[in-house]
């Protein structure tokens, strides 16, 4: 048991002030995080044309984690998908994690960041994986560009889970 202080801080800089009044604290106890950070100022939005990102500080004593993530407002209107106000129209492809030349998908940033930038070349903006997961580092490089993943995982039955949209948010059929 204990408390954490949480803070909400732009991703470009490494000083700990406090720009959009999210200063708090948080108390766990069992390995769980109760509570809510509340910043008292508008946050940057994330989408594909500025893929602004934040990081959430998390501080325990004298150790501190951060984490980074963006924010957006995604939903359905009326069968229109709507992300930060504006009409998004989905363009992305399936990728398989194939990389004849290696044999095996990168695990670097730098290596992602490659292709995050070949997929946007192609004017798209979003990848689909049900074969595999991709690692750490494709989540980091597509945040960097403005790239949503999509992870589609099977059921216990072999058949993939379909993703659908509840109100602002999504649900699993």
């Amino acid at each position: 048991s204990g408390t954490v202080e949480a803070l909400i801080l732009l991703d470009s800089g490494s000083s700990l002030a406090d720009p959009f009044g999210s200063r708090c604290v948080l108390q766990y106890s069992d390995g769980r995080l109760d509570g809510y950070v509340y910043p008292k100022a508008a946050l940057p939005l994330w989408d594909e044309y500025s893929p602004r990102l934040l990081r959430l500080a998390l501080r325990v004593g004298t150790e501190e984690q951060t984490l980074p993530f963006g924010m957006r407002s995604f939903r359905a209107i009326g069968g229109k998908l709507i992300n930060n106000n504006r009409e998004v129209f989905l363009r992305g492809t399936h990728d398989g994690l194939l990389f004849p030349q290696t044999g095996f998908a990168p695990t670097d940033t730098e290596s992602w960041l490659q292709v995050m930038d070949t997929i946007k070349a192609y004017g798209l903006h979003h990848l689909r994986y049900h074969t595999a997961c991709p690692p750490e580092a494709a989540f980091l490089a597509a945040d960097m560009k403005g790239i949503c993943i999509f992870i589609v995982t099977p059921d216990a039955t072999g058949s993939s889970v379909k993703v659908r949209f509840i109100g602002g948010g999504y649900g699993l059929t």
